[in-house]
């Protein structure tokens, strides 16, 4: 992973987390969605989704979770990265 992916995607968590506490509910998650996807999402498919992320359990997705999430595998694993 490059600086410049690191710093967007900080950029991009910061942006989201719209009540400044580090980490993300399932309201910012959703809100953030529709803003990107133009969808509204279910609660079962937001929940399937928070779930996936959120990998701790906490109820709250924190910011390297976040990057997990935010990581293509195959950007991650393409001839340049490695």
């Amino acid at each position: 992973v490059t600086k410049k992916e690191i710093e967007d995607v900080s950029k991009l968590f910061r942006g989201i987390d719209d009540d400044n506490d580090g980490k993300l509910d399932k309201e910012e998650l959703k809100k953030i969605y529709f803003n990107h996807y133009g969808k509204h999402l279910t609660d079962t498919e937001l929940n399937q989704i928070y779930d996936k992320i959120d990998i701790d359990g906490s109820g709250k997705i924190d910011y390297s979770e976040f990057v997990v999430a935010s990581m293509n595998e195959k950007e991650l694993l393409s001839k340049e990265k490695l």
